[in-house]
């Protein structure tokens, strides 16, 4: 009998870009091993010489088809990207959904037409930054009305790489005796 097996990539942060756009993570380079009575088996259009291998990004969804009911096929997501607690769900048919808080998970494989998963989750942290202006000293009335810019790149260095996250100038002013915004 046969079996196939879906896996799913999923990045859990709710961090965003100065456009409120979600910040980008991956993608994740994943490998699936499968071994049915002792021998390596390989999903339909893999071998020896092509493995069981693809970089998933958030939101991927890969089906591996042609697979022996019962192999025990194992789920390695081979770089995690620095995430905090990546985990995988493994369902096998009808069986209830195991967690594993790490990058790699097996699963046995139910015949079709169960379907059998692995939905990989990578979270990342989000931080936060307050700017505050204030006015003090003996030059603080000459300056009492005038505005000042700051600005803010932030840079996400992580296993994804280097990326500008936020580009944003504040200007901050004395209006009506108090400080804004």
């Amino acid at each position: 009998a046969f079996a196939q097996l879906s896996v799913s990539k999923t990045v859990d942060s709710a961090a965003v870009d100065q456009d409120g756009a979600a910040v980008k993570y991956g993608p994740f380079p994943t490998t699936v091993e499968c071994e049915f009575n002792g021998e390596t088996v390989y999903a339909t259009d893999y071998s020896d010489a092509l493995r069981m291998q693809r970089d998933l990004a958030d939101g991927d969804t890969w089906l591996l088809e042609g697979l022996p009911a019962g192999a025990v096929c194992t789920v390695t997501e081979t770089d995690t990207k620095d995430a905090v607690d990546p985990s995988i769900v493994t369902v096998a048919g009808t069986a209830s959904p195991v967690t594993t808080p790490a990058a790699s998970a097996a699963v046995t494989l139910a015949a079709l037409p169960a379907s059998n998963s692995a939905a990989i989750t990578n979270p990342y942290d989000v931080g936060s930054l307050s700017l505050v202006k204030a006015l003090d000293g003996a030059g603080a009335t000459a300056w009492a009305t005038a505005r000042f810019t700051v600005r803010v790149d932030c840079t996400l260095t992580d296993g994804s790489g280097a990326r500008s996250v936020w580009l944003e100038d504040y200007t901050f002013q004395v209006v009506d005796g108090a400080m804004t915004p």
